[in-house]
Parts: C-alpha cells; sequence; structure tokens
C-alpha cells in the first residue's frame, strides 16, 4: 500500500505512466523494489553522493513494462528494450569510488 506522499505525488503523473507502474508494483515490491523506487518522479534525486531517480521519472506515456525481477525493470520503448537497475544491487560494471585514493 502506497503512503499518503506516494499518492499524492503519483497524482501528478501522466495517467498512462501511473497505471503501467500500477500494473506491475505489487510484484516489484515482492522482488525487494520499494514504492519510492517506483514512484520517484525526479530525475534528479541526489541521496548521498549517488542519484537515484524513480522509475516514475525515466518512462514515458508510451513505454510498457516488459518484465521485472529483483535486479531490474526491463521497459520497451519503440521495440527497444532498457533496463531500469535497482540501485541498491551489486552488478560487477558498478565500481565504487573512494575520494582522494586511485
Amino acid at each position: 500500500m502506497q503512503s499518503d506522499a506516494m499518492n499524492k505525488q503519483s497524482k501528478q503523473l501522466k495517467p498512462e505512466v501511473e497505471a503501467e507502474i500500477r500494473r506491475i508494483a505489487l510484484d516489484a515490491i515482492s522482488l525487494g523494489w520499494s514504492p519510492e523506487l517506483l514512484w520517484e518522479q525526479k530525475f534528479w534525486n541526489i541521496r548521498g553522493i549517488e542519484n537515484r531517480p524513480g522509475l516514475a521519472a525515466c518512462l514515458r506515456p508510451e513505454d510498457t513494462i516488459t518484465d521485472v525481477t529483483e535486479d531490474y525493470i526491463e521497459i520497451s520503448r519503440d521495440g527497444i528494450k532498457t533496463r531500469f537497475y535497482h540501485p541498491e544491487r551489486e552488478f560487477p560494471w558498478k565500481r565504487r569510488c573512494n575520494r582522494g585514493s586511485e
């Protein structure tokens, strides 16, 4: 169940985007996605030293979500598939940099 803040925020979304997120929300949450990661609309959502945009910030009305896993949500746009990766998962290509070290 979404919080009041998430419900209020989702009302500002395009209806098609809101419907697409609602369609997969229960599955995504059961796989470890938080409501904030799904519904956040700010693309530049700085948390600490990382930008953590929400799925809602990345979707367009014509997009279709074609797969939901614990690691990513797959988006299809004009026949091209893109993956929205979970920011809290470890991936081999991600490398954390420490300031002041090489």
